[in-house]
């Protein structure tokens, strides 16, 4: 017992850094958080946190670890979607005593925690999580299913996944809506959030729509094929032992298809596997999209299509346009938000350094006053881009908000968009369910006009479009 309370204070010697201690305690959080049999959600996207549900505020849990549960209250935006809190350690906390040089977790270390559970969205409770009324969820992948047998399989699945209150008897009861002809369906007031109207819309949309094609269009049976093998197609209807896929789309407009799913659709088709779209103008996006990572191909479509908007960044970063590359702007940023010399404020009698030589600017001040301009000329950030850690996304979030206007406004780059989507033999059908009524219009890529769109820089997301039908 000696020797090991002197080796715990050899270790302690050497205090760890601030940075050394949050990442200590991060690790702490998560073997805590996972022995007890919580599940953690991955994800780096806002800066630096941990992610998992806990229902309520967590605080009795927390204790028991040693950590006070805080608001959180800066700036930066790490989710819009979730409620964001602070851990601090109430105590020193050794971090993992089984390590061979177990480190102390200092008193007053903090971490990011978003709480994932569904209830704790920013915007207030809602019943469904993501995904939770998909065909996959609902166990209906990789299965075919004649008449009546999809919505008998429908409500058995939903009794099993929602077994108290009326939940499962009110979905059961849409689904039975969905058999009809009609384009429009009236609805009985449901009681239901407005945002879980829009998740049955996106999610459980896809069953809805498979019902509403059997009933309206006359097919025999439908096939949701395997989740992860499919990227584009939601359903098959078929008809006399032939397949039509089907595409779902949510909301009056429907989503955004990504350029890389139409790509493997063409690519999947017999017809049009070997199809030579090198003469096409919309191919050269195609081909940036193709190969390169959604950061990476914000650039190259400015550089490709050499816009005001990258020349004018050029002169900002004092290179030529075709040198910016992802690096460069990783260093760029980092340069011109670092603090140059200490900053202080006097506050009565006594001077408070606010700012340290050498770390990042307070709310991300020094790049954002250096980007003014150019943000404001070409695309102003949203507070969740503004105060983020992640610094290149005040360049690379802007480059994506314009390059998809400035593709559909180049001349011929929209019919040759159009040329290349219309090869897909698809069906798209447009679900939306909304308080008082349930909608559904169908419409094939062929006998539809397209044009870029982009769903924006938080989910990763590469360049898209959407289906625009012709008047």
């Amino acid at each position: 017992m000696l020797r090991f309370k002197t080796y715990i204070v050899e270790a302690d010697k050497k205090p760890l850094t601030p940075e050394q201690a949050k990442t200590l305690l991060k690790s702490y959080i998560n073997t805590s958080v996972v022995n007890s049999g919580i599940a953690l959600t991955s994800s780096s996207r806002g800066g630096p946190h941990v992610r998992f549900p806990i229902v309520g505020d967590g605080k009795e849990f927390f204790k028991t670890l040693g950590l006070k549960v805080s608001d959180y209250k800066e700036k930066r935006v790490i989710t819009s979607k979730y409620k964001t809190y602070v851990l601090t350690a109430t105590k020193n906390i050794i971090g993992n005593p089984l390590a061979k040089e177990p480190k102390t977790i200092p008193k007053g270390t903090s971490y990011y925690w978003v709480n994932s559970e569904i209830s704790q969205t920013a915007g207030g409770g809602q019943m469904f999580a993501n995904k939770a009324l998909s065909p996959d969820s609902l166990n209906l992948s990789g299965q075919t299913f004649a008449k009546g047998q999809l919505r008998k399989a429908v409500k058995e699945q939903l009794k099993i996944k929602f077994p108290e209150g009326d939940t499962a008897k009110v979905l059961t009861e849409l689904a039975e809506l969905a058999w009809t002809d009609k384009t429009s369906v009236p609805l009985a007031d449901l009681s239901f959030d407005k945002k879980d109207f829009a998740k049955i819309s996106s999610d459980f949309g896809e069953v809805l729509s498979a019902i509403w094609v059997m009933k309206s269009k006359n097919f025999s049976q439908v096939l949701f094929p395997s989740a992860s093998n499919e990227k584009l197609i939601d359903f098959y209807g078929i008809k006399v032992g032939r397949q039509y896929p089907f595409s779902v789309k949510s909301g009056a407009t429907g989503g955004k298809v990504t350029v890389k799913n139409i790509v493997r659709a063409i690519k999947q088709r017999a017809k049009t596997a070997n199809a030579d779209n090198s003469h096409e103008l919309a191919d050269e996006v195609f081909h940036i999209v193709q190969s390169f990572s959604m950061k990476e191909q914000m650039i190259m479509l400015h550089q490709k299509f050499k816009t005001k908007m990258i020349k004018e960044l050029a002169s900002l970063m004092k290179c030529k346009p075709n040198d910016i590359t992802l690096d460069r702007i990783d260093q760029w940023t980092t340069q011109e938000n670092t603090v140059k010399r200490d900053v202080w404020e006097k506050k009565g009698k006594k001077k408070i350094r606010v700012e340290k030589k050498g770390d990042l600017s307070k709310d991300n001040h020094l790049l954002l006053k250096k980007l003014g301009k150019w943000h404001k000329k070409w695309s102003p950030p949203e507070d969740k881009t503004k105060y983020t850690k992640d610094l290149p996304r005040q360049i690379i979030s802007p480059l994506g908000q314009v390059i998809y206007k400035e593709l559909n406004k180049m001349d011929g780059m929209k019919d040759s968009l159009t040329r290349i989507a219309q090869q897909v033999t698809l069906i798209q059908v447009n679900v939306n369910v909304k308080t008082k009524v349930m909608t559904f219009k169908s419409n094939f890529f062929k006998q539809a006009d397209f044009q870029f769109e982009w769903a924006g820089y938080s989910g990763g997301n590469t360049l898209g479009f959407v289906m625009k039908m012709k008047k």
